[in-house]
């Protein structure tokens, strides 16, 4: 399943900057494409949050100036991510690839994408990671997605925090997909009692993830299969 920033990446949602153009197997210029994506549900039930996974790397560009940037952690993503505007502090050379696309009733598709190879560190050490992604003019919302308070959780003292501000709704300017999530995976995860974030070891630092007991925000943002059909470009 395409998630909204993955389907965003690859020009088939509504709202794109550009839309890139696609060739599709033996269709004709009347059939569509079907794509699953990611969708915001708004109601009236207070359902618990989601915390995601998030942690602040830094990037050197081409003139060799560290920037800091807030990443998204995301095993179900196929694609890692880089937004425009990062690329642009980067001012790192990209390639044009061509991409090959399942959507849902197995249409398939090609379509040409912008993409760059970044080297990247966590905020506290110069361990070095390579990082190919998809250049995309936004990755996702702002996460997270709901307010609660950064208490003084006893199971979370003294850890290596990836995010320290993790409870505070910033952008996101890369994520970091499932080609990479293993890579960085350490450890056993440190639970702490049910409603509060739990913390997984990773060589970013720790990140947190868990339903959260906290009052969401307008909006909540879930992973739905909507069928969305869209004329060939």
């Amino acid at each position: 399943m395409f998630i909204e920033s993955e389907a965003r990446a690859l020009g088939l949602l509504s709202g794109s900057a550009e839309a890139p153009k696609t060739k599709l197997g033996n269709e004709t210029s009347q059939n569509k494409v079907a794509v699953s994506r990611g969708c915001q549900l708004r109601g009236n039930k207070q359902a618990s949050p989601v915390l995601l996974s998030t942690a602040i790397i830094k990037i050197n560009s081409k003139s060799g100036k560290c920037i800091e940037c807030r990443a998204l952690i995301d095993n179900a993503s196929q694609l890692s991510l880089i937004s425009e505007k990062l690329k642009e502090k980067l001012n790192v050379p990209v390639k044009t690839e061509k991409h090959k696309i399942s959507g849902i009733k197995g249409v398939n598709a090609e379509t040409s994408l912008h993409s760059l190879t970044i080297e990247y560190t966590p905020h506290f050490s110069s361990l070095k990671f390579n990082l190919e992604a998809i250049v995309v003019n936004k990755v996702t919302s702002p996460l997270p997605n709901f307010q609660f308070e950064n208490r003084q959780y006893l199971h979370l003292k003294n850890l290596k925090l990836a995010d320290p501000n993790f409870h505070i709704s910033k952008p996101i300017d890369v994520l970091l997909g499932a080609g990479i999530y293993a890579n960085l995976m350490e450890g056993r995860p440190i639970l702490g009692p049910a409603g509060i974030p739990a913390a997984i070891p990773t060589k970013l630092g720790y990140i947190l993830s868990r339903k959260i007991y906290a009052p969401p925000l307008q909006e909540s943002i879930v992973n739905s299969t909507l069928s969305d059909q869209l004329p060939e470009l």
